[in-house]
């Protein structure tokens, strides 16, 4: 089994949601999932939940006794829809990436005179669930994922604020999803 590198990292600010953004037509760029460790849970079928990349969410890592801040921002060169990610370190700023580990891995390169090369989601904190646990405060609405074996992954996108979710096993039916939306129910069901 390999052994990640832990790093200190800490949430600076938790950022923004943005109603447009992470509800909206591109919300699936917004919304990621976390590993197992923080879900808290050792059920290895369990649902992945989904956590919002916040706008203007800063991290704070320190690498080689150096302070590196990653900031998400809206859009990057690719994708004006879609979060960028921008690195800061003393004087030092990198451009805006699409994902956290170019932000970090060229300024730290720049910076260090290397080839290290690190992970975006652990240099994030994707892996505390301290930081995972901040990022969901203040959130009405998470959008969820069902995993099946017939339909594979199926991203559920739906707008409206749960009053009740329950999932539950029905004699013909392997799986029923039942959302209870005010007064209104969706099922979604796999024969």
């Amino acid at each position: 089994m390999v052994k990640r590198k832990e790093y200190q990292v800490s949430l600076v600010s938790p950022g923004v949601l943005d109603e447009n953004i992470h509800y909206g037509q591109f919300s699936r760029d917004w919304w990621e999932t976390r590993s197992s460790r923080c879900t808290n849970t050792n059920n290895k079928t369990a649902t992945p939940v989904l956590y919002p990349i916040r706008i203007n969410m800063r991290t704070l890592v320190l690498l080689r006794n150096t302070q590196f801040i990653i900031t998400v921002v809206k859009g990057h060169p690719g994708s004006l829809q879609q979060p960028g990610y921008i690195c800061q370190a003393g004087d030092l700023t990198s451009a805006i990436f699409n994902n956290p580990s170019s932000a970090v891995t060229t300024l730290y390169q720049r910076l260090f005179d290397n080839n290290t090369k690190f992970s975006g989601p652990l240099i994030m904190g994707h892996d505390k669930i301290e930081i995972s646990e901040q990022l969901l405060e203040g959130v009405n609405f998470v959008h969820f994922v069902v995993v099946s074996e017939s339909f594979g992954y199926l991203y559920m996108e739906l707008v409206f604020l749960l009053k009740n979710i329950c999932i539950m096993q029905v004699q013909d039916l392997s799986l029923l999803l039942c959302i209870q939306l005010a007064k209104k129910e969706l099922y979604l069901y796999k024969r």
